[in-house]
């Protein structure tokens, strides 16, 4: 399946993106060669990226060039070339996203299962199982900082659905209303507290921002939902 993507990922970059850019560019800012499983997809990838440092189209001819200057065999590189683009890419909505998406995870997985075979052998070399485990602890840690990273998404991304859907609650449908604050003002301009929303409060000291909070939490859990409230600022009593 990897391999699928890898190959509809490829030949996506033949093609310009609706917004006049290149799939290329795209490509290149998320992904590096060496998230391709295979060796012809790598080598494929890389002359692209080398076209686009040059400010280069992306066609055929010139891929296969720049594949020979990296040091491909040219009876190689054109069966690596015809074979990598064999894919048959869906250009709808964000290909690249779908595509780079499941080999980044593809990648991690395999990052993963060679860190934890190294790991192995280096205890059955007789390693501290200590440094050992310190080690592949960082490294899983890295993996998944890497995978944190991937998954930031624009801002517009997040915003415009929870507009959306702020906008259907205030036109009355009350199956998208959330659970009441108990404050007037606040519930009429917010339509409640929803599932996934987190909420901050913000003021100068003394403003009600605990106030605000207390109500809120009185009110919810008078509604019958488990309510925990905690501040640094209170005695037990």
């Amino acid at each position: 399946m990897n391999y699928s993507a890898e190959t509809s990922l490829i030949s996506a970059l033949f093609w310009n993106d609706p917004t006049g850019g290149t799939y290329a560019d795209q490509a290149g800012s998320v992904l590096s060669p060496e998230d391709f499983s295979e060796e012809n997809c790598r080598s494929v990838f890389r002359a692209v990226l080398k076209l686009r440092e040059q400010g280069l189209p992306i066609e055929m001819h010139a891929v296969f060039d720049e594949m020979v200057k990296g040091g491909i065999a040219p009876e190689n590189a054109l069966p690596w070339l015809v074979d990598a683009t064999s894919g048959s890419p869906l250009l709808v909505g964000d290909p690249i996203a779908r595509y780079s998406g499941s080999m980044k995870e593809f990648s991690r997985a395999k990052q993963l299962k060679t860190s934890i075979g190294l790991a192995g052998e280096r205890l059955a070399d007789g390693e501290s199982i200590g440094m050992v485990k310190t080690e592949l602890v960082a490294e899983i840690e890295r993996i998944e900082s890497e995978r944190a990273l991937s998954m930031d998404r624009h801002i517009g991304e997040v915003v415009m659905p929870t507009l959306n859907a702020m906008a259907d609650r205030l036109s009355g449908d009350e199956s998208k209303r959330g659970m009441q604050t108990g404050i007037s003002g606040l519930d009429g301009l917010t339509t409640g507290l929803n599932i996934g929303e987190f909420w901050i409060v913000g003021a100068m000291p003394g403003r009600g921002k605990t106030a605000i909070a207390l109500q809120t939490a009185m009110n919810v859990a008078g509604n019958g939902y488990p309510v925990l409230f905690i501040s640094m600022e209170m005695s037990n009593s």
